[in-house]
This record gives C-alpha cells, structure tokens and sequence, in this order.
C-alpha cells in the first residue's frame, strides 16, 4: 500500500496522468522549540482544505525561510492518506543570542550600537534583522562624522 502512494505522489510530481490534486488533510511542523507552529504556518499561508500543490508548497518553503529564523530551507514531507495528503514541515531554527560583540571597535561605545538594534541577547537570532541591523549600525557611524566606515555582519558562533 505505501509503495503505491508514493508511486501516485512520484506520479503526480511528475504531473503525469489525469490526477486531481488531492486535498491538505493535515499539517505540522517539526525542529520548533523557539517559534510557535501557528507563526510559521501563518507565513507559510498554507491550510488544511487546500488542494495539494507542489507549486504552492515551494513558494511556501520560500515564505518560511524568509521569516529569518531558520538556518536552512525547511523540508516539506508529503504522507498520503486515505483521505489526501499530510504534510509534515521540517525547520532548524537559528539558536538563542547569548552575546553581542563588536570586534575592532574603537570609535562609537558598544552600548551605542546595540541601542540601535533590533537583536537583543536572550532571544532568537533571525537574520533578516540582523540585516536590518546593520544598516543601522552604519547610519549611526554616517551620523557620528564616520562616512567611511562600513560595518559588515560577521560570523554567528555556536
């Protein structure tokens, strides 16, 4: 039985035959401790109901990864039912900030530069923000007189 499933969904990746895309019957996300499954499902803006679409599901995987809080592309993991298609979503989040440094600083006080930041110590890393962040920081640098200082976002150490 299971070897005839994921032949049908081998199938129906391929877009061979007169298939009907089965209906979402169940969805669940796994790897989050830090993020709720209902934010992630929210982004992803997928939902029970909805017909299964591999074009959908990749545009969902974008919408997630784009949240900033994971370390890689998450995995979607298509199960058939009897009833249509389970979906399980696989993600790594990024880990808690434990400390922000900044290295060869010698013209602007630490304390200055994190006050202008989104990420804080005790919260989860997302990279969009850290981004954001960044361009902040160099604003801070352009409005203090230093126009040729180029802050870049460093390493992430575990």
């Amino acid at each position: 039985m299971r070897k005839r499933c994921y032949f049908w969904l081998f199938l129906y990746f391929l877009g061979a035959g007169e298939v009907e895309n089965p209906p979402i019957v169940n969805i669940w996300v796994e790897g989050n401790s830090l993020i709720p499954e209902e934010e992630i499902l929210k982004a992803a803006e997928i939902s029970p109901g909805m017909p299964y679409d591999a074009t959908v599901l990749l545009q969902a995987m974008d919408k997630i990864y784009n949240m900033g809080y994971f370390l890689t592309k998450p995995e979607f993991m298509p199960f058939p039912s009897p009833e249509g298609v389970q979906i399980e979503i696989r993600v790594r989040e990024y880990p808690i900030i434990s400390s922000i440094e900044f290295l060869h600083l010698i013209s602007l006080p630490a304390q200055k530069l994190k006050s202008v930041m989104q990420l804080q110590e005790g919260k989860i890393f997302n990279s969009r923000t850290m981004e954001e962040d960044v361009q902040r920081i160099n604003e801070e640098f352009e409005k203090a007189g230093y126009l040729a200082s180029q802050v870049v976002r460093s390493r992430i150490d575990p």
